[in-house]
């Protein structure tokens, strides 16, 4: 990404660009660090899924925490992906076809929590009204975006 855009991604930049260079794997000149890196993240419980972090942690502050913080972690990944749809094309490493995939609508009724694709953040179409979330897997999704 140009480095104005980068630079409007704030500290989520670096998060984009640990998660490009992995997608890149021995092509990244990061990737003699990455390889010495475990393979298995911590087991962290915003890692977790939705239905383990409230079994195992409602009433406690690391759930409040959780739930507090993974809408503001959910605008982080889609401004980062908003970025990336501008130049998807120049992005090959997470999109092979030069295509982005498409936002997933969020059904009227959800909260955007219950079904662990909203998870308390999604943005408006502006046009339709419709809500809409970003994948979780791939080298792009959300997944990785917890993870790098």
């Amino acid at each position: 990404l140009p480095m104005d855009e980068l630079a409007n991604l704030d500290e989520a930049a670096l998060i984009l660009t640990v998660m490009y260079e992995r997608a890149m794997g021995q092509r990244s000149p990061w990737w003699p660090y990455f390889a010495m890196l475990p393979t298995e993240s911590e087991p962290l419980p915003f890692l977790w899924k939705e239905d383990d972090v409230a079994t195992w942690l409602e009433g406690t502050e690391v759930f409040r925490r959780i739930v507090e913080d993974l809408p503001a972690m959910r605008a982080d990944h889609a401004r980062c992906m908003a970025a990336c749809r501008r130049f998807e094309s120049r992005m090959e490493y997470f999109f092979p076809d030069g295509k982005a995939p498409d936002r997933i609508p969020v059904p009227p009724d959800s909260d955007g929590e219950s079904d662990g694709e909203g998870d308390g953040d999604s943005d408006d179409d502006s046009d339709s009204g419709e809500r809409f979330t970003e994948p979780d897997d791939g080298p792009y999704g959300f997944d990785a975006f917890l993870s790098a």
